[in-house]
């Protein structure tokens, strides 16, 4: 599936599993198949709802040519824009390195809107 994200980039995701919401990022020079082929897909699905986000410039998503459309801020509408899109306001996060300093840019900003994390 795709959504559109900040500033008009396509952003590729899918979704699996049951339960509680559990987004899951990539790290650098990943994508969303990453985390099926560490074995996470197979040991988190059966408990949770996974998202698992191609970032921008990354997998199935496009990749823009100009530097400014990869800052954090960027990066954090896409993943609201896919949590939008699935109807999720609350959630669980998991990050692979690069993506953890989304995350905490993410929880930031999300901390006092309708987005909620429920940690």
């Amino acid at each position: 599936m795709q959504v559109t994200g900040s500033d008009a980039v396509r952003i590729a995701f899918e979704t699996m599993g049951g339960g509680l919401p559990l987004v899951l990022s990539h790290g650098l020079f990943g994508d969303r198949t990453t985390w099926r082929s560490a074995g996470y897909v197979d040991a988190l699905a059966d408990s949770h709802r996974l998202g698992l986000i191609d970032a921008r410039g990354q997998g199935g998503s496009d990749a823009p040519h100009d530097a400014e459309s990869y800052r954090i801020d960027h990066q954090v509408d896409d993943v609201i824009a896919v949590l939008d899109e699935l109807n999720i306001s609350r959630w669980r996060s998991g990050e692979h390195r690069w993506a953890a300093s989304s995350a905490l840019e993410l929880l930031t900003e999300c901390s006092n809107s309708p987005w909620n994390t429920g940690a």
